[in-house]
């Protein structure tokens, strides 16, 4: 069993998705759909507990994540076609939580697979109520042991 603290930096991205959303109180023609493209860069530092059992372990992080965000959106109204437009621009520190599993690949290299999450500004999204928005991951990495190799 072993721990680590590890550092990680993921450049800016494009997250980008088109859905049908309904709009119920404010809009009696509430049909619309959502066009949205997020762009996000993070760092984070974290503390890893690992659990070994042969060339396989198990790790659980724990650490902080910081965050930039943008949010360009579109809404289009299915009555009548009218477009609403968004912009939303944030960053902020937050919480990261993972787990993951890897498979050592010699002495100082290893193959993970890990799902990790950290919040964001939930207006960023435009969510409020019992919806939080997350920044979720699930990423295949190929980690470098330096020093204090894998035994």
């Amino acid at each position: 069993d072993k721990f680590a603290i590890e550092g990680a930096y993921y450049g800016e991205s494009t997250i980008g998705w088109d859905e049908g959303v309904e709009v119920f109180l404010s809009d009696p023609f509430g049909d619309y759909i959502l066009d949205a493209d997020i762009e996000l860069s993070s760092w984070q530092i974290s503390a890893v507990g690992v659990f070994g059992w042969g060339d396989w372990e198990a790790f659980l992080r724990v650490g902080l994540a910081g965050w930039d965000a943008t949010n360009d959106e579109i809404l289009i109204s299915l009555f009548d076609g009218s477009q609403s437009f968004g912009y939303f621009e944030s960053d902020g520190e937050d919480l990261v939580l993972g787990v993951g599993i890897g498979k050592n690949v010699g002495d100082d290299m290893q193959v993970r697979l890990e799902y990790a999450s950290h919040g964001l500004d939930d207006e960023l999204l435009g969510v409020g109520g019992n919806v939080s928005a997350n920044a979720d991951a699930i990423s295949l990495q190929l980690l470098w042991r330096f020093g204090n190799t894998a035994e």
